[in-house]
Formats: C-alpha cells, sequence, structure tokens
C-alpha cells in the first residue's frame, strides 16, 4: 500500500487537476454525488474511476489504466493461497496450469468484454498465464527461443489480435496473447528491442526516478508507521493477573 498508493495518488490529484481546469475549480454537480466520486478516484485503485464534476471523460485522462490495480490488490490478497503452492516445488506447477485451464474454461463460457472486477474476470487468465510461464522457466522446462523466428511468431500473434478481434477479453485473443507471452519468457528479444541498451536505460531512468521521488517516501511512511505501531504494541502493560482468594 505504501509503495502503491503515493503513486497511485500523485497520478490521480494530477488528473483531477487537469479536470477541475477544463470544467472550472467550481462545484457543478450534487456534494453527495461529487464526494462518491472523490472517493472512487482516491481509493488507491480498489474502485473504478468515475466522471468528475460533470465531466463524463475525467478516467480518459489516466488513459483508463488504473483499472489493472483492481487485480494487483486481489492478487495480494491471494498471496497467502499462493504461497502455500509456491513453496512446494512439485506443486506450483500443476497450481498454476490447473488454475489457467480452469480460467479459460470460465472465459470460453462467459466470454468478456470490458475489464470490470464486478462483473466478469476476463483478465484472471492473463495473470495465471504469467504464473504458468514463470513456472516453467523455473522447472527448466522452457526451450530457448531468442532467434527473430520467435520475434516475427510473436509478433504475428500481436497483430492478429489487435485486427481481428474487437476485445482481446474472450478466448481466442487470450491464448494467441499467451502463446507470445510464452516466446518472449523462453527468451525471445522482439528483434531486440528487449535487449536494446537504450530501451534499458530508458526504462531503468523512469523506474529509479519514480522509486526515488515518490516510492521511496512512501515506504519510508510506511516503516514509520509499522515501527511505531510495534513500539506501542511492545510497550503496553500487560494486565496483572488476580487470584480469586477463597474465604475459609
Amino acid at each position: 500500500m505504501f509503495r502503491i498508493g503515493p503513486l497511485y495518488l500523485f497520478a490521480a490529484i494530477s488528473a483531477l487537476i487537469i479536470v477541475f481546469a477544463k470544467v472550472g475549480f467550481i462545484r457543478n454537480i450534487p456534494r453527495s454525488e461529487f464526494v462518491n466520486e472523490l472517493f472512487h478516484w482516491l481509493s488507491l485503485g480498489f474502485l473504478n474511476l468515475t466522471p468528475v464534476n460533470g465531466y463524463v471523460d475525467a478516467p480518459k485522462v489516466l488513459a483508463g489504466v488504473t483499472w489493472t490495480l483492481q487485480y494487483e490488490w486481489l492478487f495480494y490478497l491471494s498471496l497467502p493461497a499462493l504461497a502455500f503452492a509456491a513453496c512446494r516445488p512439485k506443486f506450483h506447477l500443476a497450481f498454476a496450469t490447473g488454475a489457467l485451464v480452469l480460467s479459460l474454461v470460465y472465459l470460453a463460457i462467459h466470454p468478456g468484454t470490458d475489464p470490470g472486477i464486478l462483473d466478469r474476470p476476463a483478465c484472471v487468465p492473463f495473470f495465471v498465464i504469467g504464473m504458468t510461464c514463470g513456472s516453467l522457466v523455473h522447472d527448466g522446462m522452457v526451450t530457448p527461443t531468442s532467434n527473430p523466428l520467435a520475434s516475427v511468431i510473436a509478433g504475428a500473434l500481436i497483430f492478429v489480435v489487435f485486427f481481428s478481434f474487437h476485445t482481446v477479453y474472450t478466448f481466442w485473443p487470450v491464448v494467441l496473447l499467451g502463446g507470445a507471452f510464452y516466446l518472449i519468457a523462453a527468451g525471445c528479444s522482439f528483434f531486440g528491442l528487449f535487449t536494446s541498451r537504450s530501451a534499458r536505460r530508458l526504462l531503468v531512468m523512469i523506474a529509479a526516478l519514480s522509486h526515488i521521488v515518490i516510492e521511496r517516501p512512501g515506504i519510508k511512511i510506511g516503516r514509520l508507521l509499522s515501527n511505531a505501531f510495534e513500539k506501542r504494541r511492545t510497550n503496553t502493560p500487560s494486565k496483572p493477573q488476580t487470584r480469586d482468594i477463597a474465604a475459609g
């Protein structure tokens, strides 16, 4: 929370400032509706973004990317169960594969059109594909594929998905994108893009800047609060035990 939260709030507040600059810094809707909209925007990604102060395109200011945080929170909440599976070397691949099959069967029966967390969990297969590929790589069951042909196949799979389907939240787009991700996990560099020094330096610079300026202060605050809570808990005197003295 103290890593994701500050970065999310920085982006959300920046977007809200842009929205208010467009519609004016006055309230154009009832107070209760306005408070509810702000609550959605400041919920650290738990809730979907809504229009703000009458501006229906407000979520587009952040390009709609914050919906992934809902699944990230679900991922964190599922870590105890995932850790139980991961700590058993012979079980984690079977767990990931089984979850992948179940999620694909569900997606085939209930295809999604929107990644909304409350109606159709259409994005779950993407997470499970990553888990399955990670387990395959961990167990040494992936054949390295760094040749140009792998880049051509991965690019073709992505091309087919984005130019042949109106949404990626159905069975076949997920399978095709899963195949592309498998090739990338196996070492496909996508025509050298993933191994380019310039691309790596740019990504490292952006990640380092966001970590130093936004994430690190949030993590520091989280540690201070945790230490203060722990200190208060250890300094709390325990209640003296009393004995019942029976009257003779």
